[in-house]
C-alpha cells in the first residue's frame, strides 16, 4: 500500500482507540509478500478487522456467537490447536479477566514460533483517573460497583509497570507504544479544543507514562 493510501486509511480509524493505528500501519508495513493467520483476542466489535491488510486472514475470539471463536476467557484452554497463528492482538483485554496469566499462556500456545504479538493495556493510575479518586468518582465505564464480573468490565487496575511486567513474563518485548487519548477529540463542539490538549498530554506521556499515558501497547515475540 501507498504511503498516502495508508496515511488516508489510518485516519478512518476512531481517534479514541489509537492503538489500533499503530497495529494497522505496523501489519501493512511488515506483513507483505505473503498469507498470514490473524487471532485477535478479546474482540468485542471487531474494530480493527476492516482495516486488516488482504493477506491476512483474521480470527476473532470472544465469548457472543458473532466471533470465528466463541469462548469464555476465563474457561481455561482456548478451542484452538497449537502454532495456528502468525499475529496475536489482545487489546483493552487482560484487565477483564479473571486468569490474565492463562490468557497469555493460551496465546502463546496457538501462535506460531515466530509469531508476532500486539498487547495492550490501561494505565489506571494515569493523572485523570488520580482525580476521579481524588474526586471520589467512579470513572466511567470501568467501575461500576458490584457489577464488574457480571458486566465484563475491569477486575485489575494495572499500572504501566503491572502491564510491562505481566507481557514481559511471557514475550520478549521489542516497541513500546505510550498512548494518551480522549473520547473528546475525535467529535464535538469541543474537539480541536481536546485534540491541543491532547497534544500536550502526548508529550508528556513519553518523559513520564506511568502519569500521562492512558494505555500502554506492546509490540514482542516469544522468547
Amino acid at each position: 500500500m501507498e504511503t498516502a493510501e495508508l496515511e488516508r486509511l489510518l485516519r478512518e480509524i476512531r481517534s479514541d482507540v489509537k492503538q489500533y493505528r499503530y497495529i494497522v500501519e505496523d501489519l501493512h508495513k511488515n506483513f507483505r509478500g505473503r498469507a498470514f493467520k490473524l487471532l485477535e483476542v478479546g474482540a468485542g466489535s471487531c474494530l480493527i478487522k476492516p482495516f486488516v491488510p488482504d493477506n491476512i486472514s483474521y480470527h476473532s475470539l470472544d465469548f457472543d456467537e458473532s466471533h470465528t471463536f466463541s469462548f469464555n476467557l476465563d474457561d481455561g484452554k482456548f478451542p484452538i490447536n497449537d502454532c495456528q497463528y502468525d499475529i496475536i492482538i489482545c487489546t483493552e483485554t487482560l484487565e477483564h479477566v479473571m486468569y490474565p496469566h492463562n490468557v497469555m499462556s493460551e496465546m502463546l500456545r496457538v501462535a506460531k514460533d515466530d509469531a508476532v504479538f500486539f498487547i495492550s493495556q490501561p494505565n489506571e493510575y494515569n493523572f485523570l483517573q488520580r482525580v476521579y479518586y481524588l474526586l471520589a468518582k467512579k470513572p466511567p465505564l470501568t467501575d461500576e460497583p458490584y457489577l464488574l464480573v457480571e458486566k465484563h468490565q475491569h477486575i485489575h487496575r494495572p499500572r504501566v509497570k503491572d502491564a510491562i511486567s505481566l507481557v514481559s513474563k511471557y514475550l520478549k518485548i521489542k516497541r513500546f507504544w505510550f498512548i494518551w487519548q480522549s473520547r473528546q477529540s475525535g467529535h464535538g463542539k469541543l474537539k480541536f479544543v481536546a485534540k491541543f490538549v491532547d497534544s500536550i498530554i502526548i508529550f508528556l506521556a513519553r518523559i513520564y507514562p506511568s502519569m500521562f499515558c492512558r494505555l500502554v501497547l506492546m509490540r514482542g515475540v516469544k522468547k
